[in-house]
């Protein structure tokens, strides 16, 4: 038996992580290589001093690592009030359980400007356990019965 004969694409396995307090991302995995390429597509070429250098684009990084979420659950008006500064007009708390759809834009702004979040996305996008075992977890919850009393 060959090991590349038995290895899945990575691109087929996706997985729930939750970043805090019930805000869960789907994630597709994403291997050392697949994260090299995203890094290698946000590199960019500049010119000090007359030398030539490589440097990150974080705009485009960051555009790069969004693909990686597939969608996400759980995001509401009240975990963005943690996590941003939201207009005033949001700040009453009354819309707390709205929830806030995934989108190309809203993935790219958590990104920008939740500190940590590209981290999480990075360190739970590569961590091939965390994500199956996540639905693991979820598949036996489901399938136990439910006790009564």
């Amino acid at each position: 038996m060959k090991l590349e004969d038995i290895v899945e694409r990575e691109e087929s396995v996706q997985g729930w992580a939750e970043y805090r307090d019930g805000f869960k991302v789907l994630l597709t995995f994403t291997d050392r290589t697949r994260l090299s390429e995203i890094m290698k597509a946000a590199t960019k070429v500049v010119w000090e001093r007359h030398q030539r250098a490589e440097v990150i684009d974080d705009v485009k990084a960051r555009e790069e690592l969004a693909k990686v979420i597939i969608d996400w659950k759980g995001f509401t008006v009240g975990i963005a009030r943690k996590i941003l500064v939201l207009k005033p007009e949001w700040t009453s708390g009354s819309d707390d359980d709205t929830e806030i759809p995934c989108s190309p834009k809203a993935k790219t702004l958590l990104l920008e400007r939740v500190p940590g979040f590209d981290a999480f996305v990075t360190e739970a996008a590569t961590d091939l356990e965390r994500l199956v075992m996540d639905e693991r977890d979820v598949e036996l919850k489901n399938s136990m019965p439910l006790l009564r009393e």
